[in-house]
This record gives structure tokens, C-alpha cells and sequence, in this order.
């Protein structure tokens, strides 16, 4: 009556390591090891576990730890050069460092503002100079066109092609 429930299928277990680190750890193991890593696609999308060739394994595990210090003194290392930085540069975060300006310099510079000032100033006034021109150009022709058709209508024929 009752059929007997379907046998379960073993896990593949495949021949290897199976490294469970930090990802400082690891990221090492690849960079160092890139040759020990087996592909697994189970594992990809994990930050802390890789599987390596078991030959390998004494290795990974006697050079790694060295290596983990001298990455952490690197790390160190830069963290403290960049307080140091900040502790001889006065810029916050965000700002450019701007050299100290002498007073000349500043004078120009305020000289050459006050001058492209006046340049684009002189260039709108140009510019609506010509727009009025332009608008005066096109009402004369238009309020000559309307005198010429008023003539056509009170049948005052002008010969307007020569």
C-alpha cells in the first residue's frame, strides 16, 4: 500500500579544502594562491569561504597569518600617513587648498574680474542694440507691407516689382 519514500541522493563532496576566513583572509589567499582556488559555483557568491586544492592547504595556512600582519601593518601604516596629512594641510573636508595670495595678485585678480565685468556688460548692451535693430527693421517692413496692401485695396495700383 504505503511505497517506500525515494532514497536521497548524497551530496557531491568534492576533493578539497574548505577555507572559512575573513575577507581580508581571503582576498589574500586569491591574490597570493590564485592557482590553489577550485570553482565552485555554490560558493561564489560567499566573501568568507573559498575552496582550495588540498595539497596546498599546509601551505595557505603557514603563509597566510604572515601575511595578514603585514597587510594589517600596511594598513596601519597608510591610516597613519593620512592622519598626518590632515594634521599638516588645514583644508576641510570638501574644500580645495588654495596657496596664499599676495596682495598683488590679488589686486590683479580683482582688476581682471572688474574687467571681464565690464567686457560682458559692453557685450549685452551690443547685443540688445542689435535685437532693438532687428525688431525696428522687421515693423518697417511690416507696416510698409500694410501701407502697400491698404493702396492695393483702395484700388490705388502700385507697381511694387520693378
Amino acid at each position: 500500500m504505503f511505497s517506500a519514500p525515494p532514497p536521497k541522493k548524497q551530496p557531491t563532496i568534492l576533493p578539497g579544502t574548505l577555507i572559512r576566513s575573513d575577507p581580508v583572509a581571503i582576498h589574500l589567499i586569491k591574490q597570493l594562491f590564485p592557482h590553489a582556488i577550485k570553482p565552485v559555483d555554490v560558493l561564489s557568491n560567499a566573501d568568507n569561504i573559498i575552496l582550495i586544492h588540498s595539497e596546498y592547504a599546509d601551505e595557505i595556512h603557514r603563509v597566510i597569518p604572515e601575511e595578514i600582519e603585514a597587510y594589517i601593518g600596511r594598513l596601519q601604516l597608510d591610516e597613519d600617513s593620512d592622519l598626518e596629512d590632515k594634521k599638516t594641510r588645514p583644508a576641510k573636508f570638501g574644500k580645495k587648498v588654495r596657496p596664499e595670495e599676495s596682495k598683488e595678485e590679488k589686486a590683479r585678480l580683482a582688476e581682471q574680474r572688474e574687467q571681464w565685468v565690464r567686457d560682458n556688460e559692453e557685450k549685452l548692451r551690443q547685443r540688445e542694440m542689435r535685437a532693438l535693430e532687428a525688431r525696428m527693421q522687421v515693423n518697417r517692413f511690416v507696416a510698409g507691407r500694410l501701407e502697400a496692401e491698404e493702396e492695393v485695396q483702395k484700388g490705388d495700383v502700385v507697381n511694387l516689382v520693378k
